[in-house]
């Protein structure tokens, strides 16, 4: 344990040391973001001349990209800067799926049909789809397709840099849409430090599921938030893969490398030359996100393996480059950033290893097997093929998710068994602060930048904070896999697409006005699937006035918004200005009716003419913001949707599995615990006089303690265990083992007799017969019998069951009795018989405050009740049992529940170790029992006593279940008088809850 918890500290300061960092940049960001915005620097801008002479090709690698790369296309289109912008999807072949939605936006260009070039689609080929240069444009404007043959990114974007013209080359993926603003800002950036790369911003498009929003988090929030803060330190920033523009010169000098991750690789080697990549803080494009989990734990699954593997391979050139400290210490962060991941999954298996220390054997393999079907379920969501691969998948994240198995089961014991200190960690105390301080880092970047970005509302902090822990642990999970993916060499991946989504609506090609309608995300189906929404957007369609916009919603899935929902785009897109609705739609990035006439212009390919020229009519998707997606409403609504299972045909059978099973559960756990309930058998019940003791509470103050009738309806007529009781002691009794029990010789106040161990024998079929006899013993005329276990830890219990099968003596004055008891203090638990009437069963509480060796022996009557059994307990053996539980003291009779005593109702509750009796004695006490009449040889005085049971008490782990359920219908016993409230002495006496 010692080794362990040095280990934790030392991996606890390590991590410290890195979550200094990420506070460090959180810090510089805000002071930077404040002191911008009370100065805010003018940066120079060039004008429309220097503008004009910045032509850039735009290149847009796709795969299978669908429509979404059509409306990549639309954006880059509605650029407002006067340069010539040259686009080109680049693709495979003729086999992607963008090339139907292609033909059908551009039908001048004969994409299809007996007019197609022959070689296209080959690789190599490309086609010019539009050209041209009017007033629907800020500056002249070309579409081309081109066909790499390939399917990588590097080889695709390297071919078509390597044939490009203009002096700037920009890179948008194709599940991107670029602000209006994105090539003159970037320009102009270029422009003003001097720099050649300047990688701009980019937001979420919808950020409204669990996975996007932590998607967004890491890629919006965190990432640009370094990025501000890197150049806030005169430090370059790291190129994405995307929404970059740069000098073409820079592109083909440092071609990407074909690697998992060709971005990181390429920025790695631009820092390691000295080149500087700048950020341009305004926003440029909005982006599809993980829209599951496959994607967001295989998208980190391929950054971590990449990452580190660019990370290791630049490192040893480190030192040789020329960098200046500060560089160096940038580079070490930021590589770091996927192998902080091992030194957290060490740390948490140390943490593990020191909770599974506090486990059983059953609870161990409990938190193991939860652990493996977690790691399994999350692993089938990768779709690995392989067995090996698929094996080791499950391995790693066994082992990540097992001390988080081990902590949930300890914390749930320490719950239900009322045992916070298992849940405590054996950590110094400046360990577990700084290990807190480093768990908050990464919630205090994110809440800096959503913060600073106008993205903080109180919806999206508590969605953060709630779903952190389940975030946390499936980011680990994947850039785990990713890094057991680099150890073993696996550099192969399926593809991830971030928008689940094709568009419903057909691509108007130019001539044909837009319809004022919603682009809408939904799951991608077979077309037939889509004509009942498609009937949906006509009719929304038809209800939009004249002066609409063209926005983006979703059909009935977790994205969803009404019309109400939308209002304008969010701060970082452009400002709409009065309008008609064709200026409206043109500000939005789209024409409407008015400006979608056909245009003059070059001829797309041989045999299109002039006015056959097509504008893709395709709208722009609505973004929809962090703080917008996470807002009041929008949150209502998805918890609406969830309560009412209204899911697409794909996903609802889940949902309403997991309800049904939650029904289901929650039927079973209300019928056990009616079940579990211990019926009090209503018999008659008088209470003799109590002690008038402080810590007894009078008869009269408890409604429905003890009555002639059968108890009053104020106390509920069943009972709980909090416990259970396993058997550790069977005893026959045939003889008594000596070495449990002790055969006494002494006596005590009132009793008439003195035990004689010779007055205890074998009794006819078994047990012993104890036997009151007239011999003089002392200062006593008659003996009596009495066996007691010993006063050691084996025989002297706490809380558990007691029971016994005996049969009283008969006799006026003869008390028979089965108890437990102790003294200094004095506290006991009886059953007892008054042989003048064996019709009736005494019980009896004797409680004194105190620790073990305190001297409040006080009180002489105790608190007894008389209880009519409705038999004659002399005539036969029948059973008896005292359970002593933490709250609640309950009585047996042939197991049936004859009373029971709550703590405080009249007595707190026993709590120290008591030793158990077994006796026979005449008393002095006639009023209780009568008067001692003798012993007669015709009427022998002999109570049999043939069968003991012990069973010790241990805290039941569902008891907190079963009271809550309970509690439900409010039939649950009251809580105790409030007078306890007030006595200071009784509070730890008192059960915990």
């Amino acid at each position: 344990m010692i080794a362990l918890v040095i280990l934790a500290c030392a991996l606890i300061a390590l991590l410290a040391v890195y979550a200094l960092g990420l506070y460090s940049a959180s810090a510089l960001f805000l002071v930077r973001h404040v002191a911008r915005r009370w100065r805010p620097a003018a940066a120079p801008t060039l004008g429309a001349e220097a503008l004009a002479g910045r032509a850039l090709t735009v290149l847009i690698p796709a795969r299978n990209e669908g429509r979404m790369a059509l409306r990549a296309i639309q954006s880059l289109l509605d650029q407002d800067t006067p340069a010539a912008v040259h686009i080109e999807l680049v693709l495979k072949d003729a086999a992607d799926t963008s090339l139907p939605a292609l033909d059908a936006a551009f039908p001048g260009a004969h994409l299809s049909g007996a007019h197609r070039p022959a070689d296209l689609g080959t690789a190599g080929s490309d086609m010019l789809l539009f050209s041209a240069t009017d007033a629907r444009f800020a500056g002249p404007r070309t579409v081309r397709v081109a066909f790499a043959g390939v399917d990588g990114k590097a080889e695709k974007l390297n071919g078509r840099m390597a044939a490009c013209t203009t002096p700037l080359i920009a890179v948008l993926d194709a599940d991107h849409q670029a602000h209006p603003g994105w090539l003159r800002s970037a320009v102009n950036r270029l422009a003003a430090t001097g720099a050649r790369m300047v990688q701009c911003r980019r937001h979420p498009l919808v950020a409204d599921g669990l996975f996007s929003l932590w998607d967004s988090l890491h890629q919006h929030i965190g990432c640009e938030l370094f990025n501000e803060a890197f150049e806030g330190l005169n430090l370059g920033v790291f190129f994405t893969g995307t929404t970059v523009v740069a000098d073409a010169d820079l592109w083909r000098a440092h071609p990407l490398r074909a690697c998992i991750t060709e971005d990181i690789d390429l920025s790695y080697r631009l820092f390691m030359e000295g080149e500087r990549l700048v950020a341009d803080t305004v926003g440029a494009s909005d982006e599809e996100v993980s829209p599951d989990l496959y994607s967001f734990l295989a998208r980190r699954r391929r950054w971590a393996n990449g990452h580190t593997d660019a990370f290791l391979r630049h490192l040893p050139r480190l030192f040789k480059a020329p960098l200046r400290p500060r560089d160096r210490l940038q580079f070490l962060f930021h590589g770091a950033h996927y192998l902080v991941a091992t030194v957290v999954f060490a740390l948490h298996l140390v943490i593990g290893a020191i909770f599974a220390t506090r486990l059983e054997g059953p609870q161990t393999a409990l938190a193991l097997g939860l652990s493996a079907l977690c790691a399994l379920l999350v692993a089938r969501t990768q779709r690995t093929q392989g067995v090996r691969t698929r094996a080791a998948e499950t391995a790693v994240l066994t082992a990540w998710f097992f001390p988080a198995g081990v902590m949930l089961v300890n914390l749930a014991l320490a719950g239900l068994l009322d045992t916070p200190l298992r849940t405590a960690l054996p950590l110094p105390d400046w360990a577990l602060v700084v290990g807190v301080f480093g768990l908050l880092a990464p919630l205090a970047v994110l809440f800096a930048g959503l913060a600073a970005f106008g993205q903080l509302r109180f919806t999206t902090a508590a969605a953060v904070l709630v779903s952190y822990p389940l975030a946390f642990y499936l980011d680990l999970s994947g850039v785990l896999i990713g890094l057991a993916d680099h150890l073993a060499g696996r550099n192969v991946w399926q593809a991830v697409s971030r928008a689940p989504s094709v568009l419903t609506e057909p691509t108007a090609p130019v001539g044909e006005p837009r319809r004022n309608s919603r682009e809408q995300r939904i799951v991608s189906q077979p077309p037939e699937r889509f004509a009942p929404v498609g009937a949906a957007l006509r009719a929304m369609a038809a209800e939009v006035s004249p002066g609409g916009l063209a926005l983006a919603g979703e059909v009935g899935s977790d994205a969803g918004h009404d019309r109400a929902g939308w209002r304008g785009h969010q701060a970082h897109s452009v400002a709409l200005a009065t309008g008609t609705e064709a200026d409206q739609l043109g500000a939005l990035g789209g024409r409407g009716a008015a400006a979608a006439s056909p245009a003059a212009g070059p001829a797309a390919s041989a045999g299109a003419s002039p006015a056959a020229d097509p504008v893709t009519g395709l709208g722009l998707t609505r973004p929809v913001s962090i703080a917008e997606s996470w807002g009041p409403v929008h949150v209502l609504k998805k918890c609406m949707r969830w309560l009412t299972m209204s899911l697409p045909r794909r996903r609802a059978p889940v949902r309403r599995i997991l309800w049904l099973s939650a029904i289901g559960l929650f039927a079973g756990g209300f019928w056990y615990s009616r079940s579990s309930r211990i019926p009090l058998a209503a018999a008659p019940c008088h209470a003799l006089p109590h002690d008038g003791d402080p810590w007894v509470v009078g008869p009269d103050r408890i409604p429905g303690y003890c009555e002639a009738a059968p108890m009053a309806t104020a106390e509920p007529q069943w009972s709980r265990r909090r416990s259970d009781f396993a058997v550790v002691r069977d005893d026959a009794l045939s003889p008594p083992d000596p070495g449990y029990w002790r055969t006494l010789d002494s006596t005590f106040f009132c009793n008439l007799a003195q035990f004689d161990p010779g007055n205890v024998s074998p009794a006819p079929g078994g047990g012993v017969a104890m036997t009151v006899k007239a011999e003089a013993r002392g200062d006593r005329q008659f003996t009596s019998g009495s066996i007691a276990t010993h006063e050691g830890d084996a025989a002297a219990y706490l809380y558990g069951r007691y029971e016994a099968e005996l049969k009283p003596a008969k006799g006026s004055g003869v008390i028979s009795a089965f108890f437990l008891y102790r003294y200094d203090p004095w506290q006991e638990i009886d059953i007892e018989f008054l042989g003048q009437d064996t019709t009736q069963i005494l019980l009896n509480v004797y409680f004194n405050p105190g620790v073990p060796g305190d001297k409040y022996n006080h009180g002489f009557s105790g608190t007894p009740v008389k209880i009519d059994l409705g038999f004659d307990a002399a005539e036969a053996f029948h059973r008896y049992a005292i359970e002593w539980d933490v709250d609640e003291i309950r009585w047996f009779v042939d197991d049936r529940l004859i009373h029971r005593r709550r703590a405080g109702r009249p007595t707190p509750i026993p709590h120290l170790p008591m030793r158990m009796h077994l006796n026979v004695w005449p008393t002095c006490a006639e009023p209780l029992a009568g008067p001692f009449n003798g012993v007669t040889d015709d009427a022998p005085i002999v109570a049999t006593f043939r069968k003991v049971t012990v069973s010790a008490a241990a805290p039941d782990a569902l008891f907190k279940v079963w009271r809550w359920f309970d509690g439900l219908t409010g039939d649950a016993p009251p809580a105790p008088p409030a007078w306890q409230d007030h006595a200071e002495w009784l509070q730890r006496h008192r059960p915990a809850d």
